[in-house]
């Protein structure tokens, strides 16, 4: 059984229902297309101003809220360095294994487009659920087939309580993450620094085969620290 792509966590539910009002009862966002591919539209805009100081309240279509003016949905190709919340997560089952997650999140508040990293280890796919360094190479480098998972989404746009698409996506081609604390235990830390240069490429929703994108653009992450207190998913 391949991985669920870990897009509807609780910390994005969190941040985003603070900001929508369709969020659904268990606190979860929706995510059913690929990623890394750009072709999301914009978002739409909060509504124009006319001479006298009055707004319309109408929302434009084809408004431009991820920064990429032209709409041709080109990246940013920058790491925020922090986030404005994080989240860790564990479970432990049959045909998973050990499952430990960190997820940080930044932008919701602003304009519903929201940059994310993803840190999982699936011991299915062979990760050590324990401190160490690990070398984010071969197998590492594909959602399809890592047991160590590093994915930043750029751009994930939210739309009525659902996450609608990612605009681009990166995995790693190098680097080392160092676990100084990963246990599959409610209550216990997963936190580590990375350290590593990933790289655009698409992922495919159903087999989670991962193409790097030519042409794309390349993410130094330099001394990256995370540490999160684990609850159930």
């Amino acid at each position: 059984m391949r991985k669920t792509l870990r897009l509807g966590m609780l910390l994005v539910s969190t941040l985003a229902c603070a900001m929508l009002a369709s969020c659904s009862g268990d606190n979860s966002l929706n995510y059913d297309g690929g990623l890394g591919d750009g072709s999301l539209g914009d978002g739409g805009d909060a509504g124009d101003s006319g001479e006298d100081g009055s707004q319309d309240g109408a929302v434009d279509a084809d408004a431009d809220t991820d920064g990429d003016a032209d709409g041709d949905g080109d990246t940013n190709c920058t790491f925020p360095g922090s986030f404005e919340s994080d989240y860790g997560g564990y479970s432990l089952d049959s045909q998973n294994g050990g499952h430990v997650l960190y997820q940080g999140a930044s932008g919701i508040a602003t304009n519903y487009v929201i940059d994310m990293l993803n840190v999982e280890l699936w011991e299915t796919y062979g990760a050590t659920i324990a401190p160490g360094q690990i070398s984010l190479t071969g197998k590492e480098t594909s959602y399809a087939t890592c047991g160590t998972c590093v994915v930043f989404y750029e751009g994930v746009h939210l739309s009525g309580g659902n996450i609608t698409s990612s605009v681009h996506a990166f995995m790693p081609q190098s680097g080392t993450l160092n676990l100084t604390s990963a246990t599959a235990s409610a209550g216990t830390k997963f936190a580590g620094t990375l350290n590593a240069s990933l790289v655009e490429v698409t992922i495919d929703p159903t087999t989670s085969e991962t193409t790097p994108v030519s042409g794309g653009c390349t993410i130094p992450i330099n001394g990256f620290t995370f540490s999160v207190t684990l609850e159930a998913m």
